[in-house]
């Protein structure tokens, strides 16, 4: 990911600063300020998942996996920089449904523990 980011700083045009990402948080670090979102495509960046940093801070902290945020992004830092974040409820991420113990194949017996 990082290679994708220093090559994309390389080429002009690939993505400037200003411009609007739209994504699903992964993952929020507080300590950091810094979240992974899966976001879609915005100006040359196809859809992808990667590390940016949110400002300020305090704005990560409110942030939590699952939200759908809208925000500007500054492809001028590193790492890349949403400002004027804005975000809605967030959903769930993986399924909490109750797992089953899997019975093998028909016809196998289990081994007794």
């Amino acid at each position: 990911m990082l290679l994708l980011v220093s090559i994309m700083m390389l080429v002009p045009g690939i993505a400037r600063a200003g411009q609007r990402v739209h994504g699903v948080v992964l993952a929020v670090t507080p300590k950091t300020g810094n979240v992974i979102v899966r976001h879609d495509a915005f100006g040359s960046m196809p859809a992808m998942t990667m590390e940016f940093r949110i400002v300020p801070r305090s704005r990560a902290l409110q942030l939590q996996a699952g939200a759908t945020i809208d925000a500007d992004v500054d492809t001028e830092t590193e790492p890349w920089t949403l400002s004027n974040v804005q975000s809605t409820s967030g959903q769930r991420l993986t399924d909490t449904a109750p797992r089953r113990r899997s019975q093998g194949r028909p016809g196998q017996r289990r081994a007794q523990r």
